[in-house]
């Protein structure tokens, strides 16, 4: 079967007929959309992650810069009372 992309390039620098070129060209792009609709989620993940590493990481600096004892508990940022 191969890659539907690499077929219908390489039928482009053979010349094949234009009936094949469309079905081959076809599948590229059926290929394109599903690899696309499964990278996208992932993306995503990786960007709430990303989100999510910042969050504490400025509730860090928060704490550092106020001097103060805390708590940092799911997501949420305490401030101990000495």
């Amino acid at each position: 079967m191969g890659n539907p992309l690499a077929k219908a390039f390489a039928a482009t620098r053979v010349g094949l007929s234009v009936t094949n070129l469309t079905k081959w060209f076809g599948e590229a792009n059926l290929f394109l959309q599903k690899r696309i609709s499964t990278t996208i989620p992932i993306a995503a993940a990786q960007e709430r992650k990303f989100q999510n590493k910042l969050k504490i990481a400025r509730a860090f600096v928060i704490l550092k810069k106020s001097k103060q004892p805390g708590l940092l508990r799911n997501d949420k940022l305490y401030f101990l009372n000495p």
